[in-house]
C-alpha cells in the first residue's frame, strides 16, 4: 500500500504575475515517517490572476521569498477575510485529508469551501495554531474532505489572524469509503423490460390488444382532415388516434390520399381517392388498368401530384397537421405521405404515375420544416428521394422478415450511417409462407435479423393471422426476446456514492449507464438522478443530468455525476433512483397528457425495483397532473466513516499533471 501526498508550493517569480508550482510526494506506507518522499514535478506552472484572491492594492495574498519555507518562498499578506483558490481536477470521488503547513503568530482558523456554479459549500476549517513567530511552520491537524471527481474550485478562507503559508498538502483517502453497487442484469441474453416507450413491436387498430406494445400507427385520410378547402377537422384526427391500437401510446401518424385496393376490381365513385372532393375537381387523377398487358385487369386511380395547385395544397395541410401535432408528447413519428397509395413514396404497380423529384422534394421540405427541434419523421424507401442524411429522417422497410429484401434495408442504413436517424419501424408482409414464419418465431435467426437490420419497431399481421401459424405466440420466448432488442435498451452498470464526513454532509453520486440495445435513442429525453425516502420514495432531491441520449450509440457508456444541494436527515433512510422520461412529464399542467404514464419513462434492463409512474393530482395546486414516480431503485444510501488508514491503489497515482491549481 501507497501513501500518496500532493503538496502545492508557493515559490517566487519575478513581476507582479502569481504562479503556484504543484510538486507530487509519493512513498512506501510501510517505510518509516522520516523518509524522504521521492517529488516528482508537474509539467509546468499555472497562473494564479490577481482577482483570485480578495482584497485590493497591497493588501491581497501574495507570493515573496522566504528562506525559511521549503520552496523558498510562501504566501504572504494572508489576512482576516481573505483568500485564495486552487483549481483542481480531482481523479476519483474520495475522501481527502488536507493540510496546511503554515505560520501565524497569534494563530488564525482557515475554513475551506467548495465553490461551484451553483454557490458555496463550507467544508471544513483548518486550526492554524499559534507561533509568536512569522517563521515558525508547522503543519496543521488534517482535515477530512469529501470530493467528487472533475474539476473542483477549492477556497482558503481566513477567519481570525494574519498567517504566513507554506504549501497545502492533499493526502487521498481508501476506496472502500466509496459504496460501489452493480446492479443486475436482467436474465437473458436479450434482457431488458417487456415494454418500454419508443421501441418494440408496433400495434395498429386491429392490434389494440398487444399489452407490449409502446407505440401505435394510424392513418388518416385528407379528405376527412380537410374536408374543406383550409377548414381541418380535429376531431377526425383524434378519434382516430383514441382507437385502442394508439390510445394512451405514442403514434406514428401516415398522411393518406390515394389507396391502390387490389381487393376492388373496378373502383366506385373514388373508392382508390381518399383526398378531399374539392381538391380532385382542381387537380384531376390518373386512371387506369393496373396491368395494361391484361385485357381484363382492374382500374386503379392516383391523384397528379406534380400539378402546382396539388403541391401547394399538401404542403400546407403538413404543415398545419405537423404544426398542431408535433409538441403533442403522443407524437413519434409522421410518416411522409400525401404522395404515392396509402402515403408512401411509390404509386406501383403504375409507376409512371409517381411524382417527380421536385414534388417529392417540396413535399419532403414541408415535413423537415415543420417537424420540430427533435420530431421524427419516416419515409418508406430510403433510396428514393433522399441520397444524404437529413435532420429527423427514418426509414421504413416493407419486409420485416428475414428475406433478401429485409437484409438489404439494413445494409443500406448502414453504409449510408444513417443508423442515428433511423429507421425507425418495419411491416411484416401482408402473406408470408409457412417458412417464414418458423424461420422468424422458432430459431435464433430472428434475433440475428432483428441486429443486422437495426428495426426499432414493426407492426405484425393480425393475431389471428399468426395463431393459425402459432398458436403460442404471445408466450414465445424467441418473440419476446426479438421485442426487447429492438431500438434501445439501457442498462446500469455501476453506481457510486459517497455521503460526505466534512461539514458540508453533501452526497456525491456517479452511475454508469451503457446502451446495451442495437439502436440509439431517438428523442432527448431527460435524464434524473434522485435521493428518495426509503419508505415511501417520496423525492428528497431531484438532480438533472445535463446529457443527451442520442449520443450514446450501442455499446457505448457514460457516467453522470453530481452532488447533492441539501444534507440528508440522519433520522431517515434513503435510496438511489434514476429516472429517464419525457420532457415535460414531471411539470406540472392544467390536464394529464393523453398518454399512458407508463410511456413516459424508461425501465432498465436490470433487476431493480421500479416504482410505477402515475398522473399526480395534489390537492394544494391549481396546476396539477405531473408525473410522480417512474424510479429505478439503483442502491441505498450509506454512511460511513473514513478508515483510519490513507492509502489507496497504485494504480490511481501519480497524478502528473492531473492536479492544476
Amino acid at each position: 500500500m501507497y501513501h500518496i501526498t500532493i503538496r502545492i508550493r508557493f515559490e517566487p517569480v519575478f513581476g507582479s504575475a502569481l504562479f503556484l508550482m504543484l510538486t507530487l510526494f509519493w512513498g512506501l506506507a510501510a517505510s518509516s515517517a522520516a523518509a524522504e518522499p521521492h517529488v516528482l514535478r508537474a509539467s509546468g506552472r499555472t497562473l494564479i490572476e490577481a482577482e483570485k484572491y480578495s482584497g485590493a492594492s497591497t493588501k491581497h495574498p501574495r507570493t515573496e521569498s522566504s528562506a525559511w519555507c521549503s520552496g523558498q518562498a510562501n504566501l504572504a499578506y494572508f489576512r482576516r477575510d481573505k483568500w485564495f483558490e486552487l483549481k483542481l481536477e480531482v481523479p476519483r470521488m474520495l475522501n481527502y485529508s488536507i493540510s496546511l503547513r503554515a505560520a501565524s503568530p497569534a494563530g488564525t482558523q482557515i475554513e475551506m469551501q467548495r465553490i461551484t456554479d451553483t454557490g458555496t459549500t463550507s467544508l471544513a476549517t483548518i486550526d492554524v495554531p499559534r507561533a509568536d513567530s512569522w517563521v515558525a511552520y508547522t503543519d496543521t491537524d488534517n482535515v477530512i474532505v469529501s470530493l467528487p471527481a472533475g474539476t473542483c474550485t477549492l477556497r482558503f478562507l481566513n477567519h481570525l489572524e494574519d498567517a504566513n503559508v507554506d504549501y497545502v498538502t492533499f493526502l487521498a483517502g481508501s476506496e472502500k469509503d466509496v459504496i460501489t453497487f452493480e446492479p443486475p442484469d436482467s436474465v437473458g441474453s436479450a434482457g431488458g423490460p417487456d415494454r418500454n416507450p419508443l421501441k418494440g413491436f408496433c400495434s395498429a387498430f386491429q392490434r389494440e390488444h398487444d399489452d407490449f406494445a409502446t407505440v401505435g400507427f394510424q392513418a388518416i385520410e385528407w379528405g376527412l382532415f380537410e374536408p374543406t378547402d383550409d377548414h381541418f377537422d380535429w376531431s377526425y384526427v383524434e378519434t382516430i388516434l383514441d382507437r385502442e391500437g394508439t390510445r394512451g401510446r405514442h403514434f406514428i401518424l401516415q398522411f393518406v390520399v390515394d389507396v391502390d385496393d387490389p381487393q376492388l376490381s373496378e373502383p366506385k365513385g373514388k373508392s382508390h381517392y381518399r383526398g378531399p372532393d374539392w381538391l380532385l375537381e382542381r387537380v384531376g387523377e390518373n386512371r387506369g388498368p393496373a396491368r395494361p398487358e391484361q385485357s381484363n385487369s382492374r382500374i386503379t386511380r392516383a391523384t397528379k401530384y406534380d400539378d402546382p395547385v396539388f403541391i401547394e395544397e399538401a404542403t400546407e395541410a403538413v404543415k398545419t397537421l405537423l404544426e398542431h401535432y408535433r409538441d403533442d408528447p403522443r407524437a413519434f413519428v409522421f410518416q411522409a405521405g400525401v404522395l404515392g397509395f396509402k402515403g408512401q413514396w411509390n404509386t406501383n404497380p403504375m409507376g409512371a404515375w409517381g411524382p417527380t423529384q421536385f414534388t417529392k422534394s417540396e413535399t419532403l421540405n414541408a415535413y423537415l420544416a415543420n417537424l420540430g427541434l427533435d420530431g421524427l419523421m419516416q419515409i418508406r424507401y430510403p433510396l428514393d428521394p433522399v441520397n444524404k442524411p437529413q435532420r429527423g429522417l427514418g426509414y421504413y422497410s416493407s419486409n420485416s422478415a428475414p428475406t433478401t429484401q429485409g437484409y438489404e434495408f439494413g445494409k443500406r442504413i448502414t453504409d449510408r450511417q444513417l443508423s442515428n436517424n433511423g429507421p425507425i419501424s418495419g411491416e411484416w408482409p401482408q402473406r408470408v409462407d409457412q417458412q417464414y414464419w418458423e424461420k422468424f418465431f422458432q430459431s435464433d435467426e430472428g434475433l440475428f435479423f432483428i441486429e443486422q437490420s437495426r428495426f426499432t419497431t414493426m407492426i405484425l399481421p393480425e393475431s389471428l393471422e399468426i395463431q393459425k401459424m402459432l398458436p403460442s405466440w404471445t408466450q414465445d420466448e424467441i418473440l419476446m426476446n426479438m421485442h426487447r432488442r429492438m431500438g434501445y435498451n439501457f442498462q446500469v452498470k455501476s453506481v457510486r456514492h459517497l455521503v460526505a464526513v466534512d461539514d458540508s454532509k453533501l452526497t456525491h453520486l456517479e452511475v454508469e449507464l451503457k446502451n446495451v440495445g442495437i439502436a440509439p435513442f431517438y428523442k432527448k429525453w431527460n435524464v434524473q438522478l434522485a435521493i428518495l425516502n426509503a419508505e415511501t420514495f417520496e423525492p428528497f432531491e431531484i438532480l438533472a443530468m445535463d446529457t443527451d441520449l442520442r449520443n450514446l450509440k450501442p455499446n457505448e457508456a457514460v457516467t453522470f455525476t453530481c452532488t447533492s444541494s441539501k444534507k440528508l436527515d440522519p433520522s431517515e433512510d434513503y435510496k438511489i433512483g434514476l429516472r429517464i422520461l419525457q420532457p415535460g412529464a414531471d411539470d406540472f399542467k392544467n390536464a394529464p397528457w393523453k398518454l399512458n404514464p407508463r410511456n413516459a419513462y424508461v425501465v432498465l434492463a436490470n433487476q431493480v425495483q421500479v416504482i410505477d409512474g402515475r398522473w399526480a393530482d395534489p390537492p394544494d395546486r391549481e396546476e396539477k397532473w405531473n408525473l410522480v414516480g417512474g424510479w429505478n431503485i439503483l442502491d441505498t444510501l450509506q454512511r460511513l466513516e473514513p478508515e483510519e488508514s490513507q492509502g489507496i491503489d497504485t494504480k490511481f497515482f501519480p497524478f502528473q499533471g492531473s492536479f492544476r491549481p
